[in-house]
């Protein structure tokens, strides 16, 4: 994908720094114009989603999912599409969370120790048992090291 550092995208938000690649998206932040708050904008190249990852709507089935403002997940904030160097582009931003995954956090202090470890633990069969005894219950999927984040905006770090 392009690097999209300092675009503006809508008149809504203006990219500011890459932070990660993932099979699906890239991952930036960004300022919310009208707010002045820092985002995270996920930027998916439109012509390489695929069709089981849109719902109904034909909006990405993330939104739907964040939209729900689930308790260990980050808020959704906006979504919608752009243009930028001929391509089409979709975008969701959400909450930003100032934070560590457990995978950086391993890398940098080694193993968790056994209060972390459970914490996570702890916090993940919370988030599970909520996903799944909805009406329409959500399989908790795509769990990696790198996606579960110690917050650490607060005292608290889950």
């Amino acid at each position: 994908m392009s690097n999209l550092k300092n675009i503006i995208i809508n008149d809504s938000y203006k990219v500011k720094h890459f932070i990660e690649s993932t099979p699906f998206c890239d991952i930036y932040s960004a300022n919310e114009l009208s707010t002045s708050k820092l985002v995270n904008i996920s930027i998916y190249n439109a012509s390489k989603i695929a069709r089981d990852d849109l719902d109904e709507d034909g909006n990405l089935k993330e939104i739907g999912f964040l939209g729900l403002g689930l308790d260990g997940f980050p808020k959704l904030i906006g979504f919608g599409d752009f243009s930028y160097d001929l391509e089409r582009y979709r975008y969701i931003a959400t909450e930003f969370i100032i934070g560590e995954s457990v995978m950086d956090r391993m890398k940098r202090q080694g193993p968790l120790d056994e209060f972390d470890a459970l914490n996570v633990v702890q916090k993940l069969c919370e988030i599970s048992q909520n996903l799944h005894n909805r009406e329409r219950p959500i399989l908790l999927n795509g769990l990696s090291l790198d996606n579960i984040l110690f917050e650490m905006s607060n005292d608290s770090q889950s």
